[in-house]
C-alpha cells in the first residue's frame, strides 16, 4: 500500500469513502446473491456461484483493515496482519479468477451437450 502521509488529506477521505461504499454495496450485493441462489442448490453453477460469493466474502473481510488503514494514516496492527489482509487479497482475486473459469467451462459444456442445465440428483 501507498504510504498514507505522503497522499494528500482529500485522498485519504475519498480512499475512506470510496472503500465504505464497497463495503456496504459488497455486503448487500453479497446477502441478495446469497438469497437468490439459496433457492436452486442442486445446480453446478450454483453451486460455483456460492463458491465465488464466498470468495467475495474473504474480500469484503478485508476492507474494513484498508478503511482503518487510511483513515488512522498508519498501520498500527503489526506487521503479520498487513502480509495476512495482503495475501487474503491476492487469494480472492486468485479464486475468483478459478471460479468464473469453472463458470464459464461448465456453461460451454453446457452449451455444446444441448443440455438446458446441470443438476446434482439425490
Amino acid at each position: 500500500m501507498p504510504d498514507p502521509e505522503s497522499l494528500p488529506d482529500t485522498y485519504n477521505i475519498a480512499l475512506v469513502f470510496i472503500y465504505s461504499l464497497v463495503l456496504v454495496i459488497g455486503f448487500i450485493g453479497l446477502g441478495l446473491m446469497i438469497h437468490i441462489l439459496k433457492y436452486n442448490m442442486r445446480s453446478v453453477i450454483t453451486i460455483a456461484m456460492l463458491n465465488l460469493s464466498l470468495a467475495h466474502l474473504l474480500f469484503l473481510l478485508t476492507v474494513p483493515f484498508r478503511i482503518y488503514y487510511y483513515y488512522t494514516n498508519n498501520w498500527g496492527l503489526g506487521h503479520p496482519l498487513c502480509r495476512a489482509i495482503s495475501a487474503m487479497i491476492h487469494v480472492h482475486m486468485y479464486l475468483v479468477f478459478v471460479f468464473y473459469i469453472v463458470i464459464l467451462i461448465i456453461r460451454l459444456l453446457g452449451f455444446h451437450s444441448k443440455k438446458d442445465s446441470y443438476e446434482f440428483y439425490r
